[in-house]
């Protein structure tokens, strides 16, 4: 025990000592999550309503001015019961743990009508494989993180892509900014398990 303690430590001494993460930092597959580049439109998101019927009285803008960082923000506004979202599609390996995150800002929301980021996973064909809602909103904020905790999803078998909705429903406003999309990190360590400044053969460490 006493000798197993010590190669812990060792491995523990050596990872301070060379400056390795002790968690990997997450990787953003979304292109333009901050909503900065463009031209008359964002980089890498289209605006979608799902049924002409939905879109009305809904407008999307590429706001300027109100953001959580740097100077752009996404918009969706309803004067009536109309649905709108900001969508990107990322693809995605089936079984893998993604995490979602963003900053969403919203105004003059009233039940039913609710806004928030939501995740619809697909297989290759285009079927419906899962939709995941982070908890909607009512009301009036500023700019705050969904979620300080970010959700945690595991792609469901046969996904082949994700899409990553901004969406609001019902009459209102809501801004998205700084939106995050990835694999969860695993939290890895790799090191060499050394006892009294010799290897040993075969360890390993869980």
């Amino acid at each position: 025990m006493l000798q197993w303690s010590s190669a812990l430590l060792t491995l523990a001494l050596a990872a301070l000592g060379s400056g390795a993460p002790v968690q990997p930092v997450a990787r953003n597959l979304l292109r333009n999550p901050g909503f900065e580049s463009g031209q008359n439109h964002p980089d890498g998101w289209r605006m979608l309503s799902p049924r002409p019927e939905t879109a009305s009285g809904v407008r999307w803008l590429w706001e300027k001015g109100k953001s959580h960082s740097g100077r752009r923000s996404v918009l969706v506004q309803s004067t009536g019961g109309g649905l709108g979202m900001w969508q990107q599609v990322v693809q995605v390996e089936p079984g893998g743990v993604y995490q979602i995150s963003g900053y969403v800002a919203f105004d003059r929301i009233a039940p039913p009508g609710r806004c928030g980021l939501q995740l619809v996973f697909r297989d290759a064909d285009g079927r419906v494989l899962q939709f995941v809602d982070l908890p909607a909103h009512t009301g009036s904020r500023g700019f705050a993180l969904d979620f300080p905790a970010r959700l945690k999803v595991r792609a469901p078998a046969r996904s082949d892509r994700v899409e990553v909705n901004l969406l609001l429903s019902g009459a209102g406003k809501a801004w998205f900014d700084d939106v995050f999309f990835g694999p969860a990190p695993t939290g890895t360590v790799a090191g060499t398990v050394a006892s009294g400044g010799k290897p040993l053969a075969d360890a390993r460490v869980f």
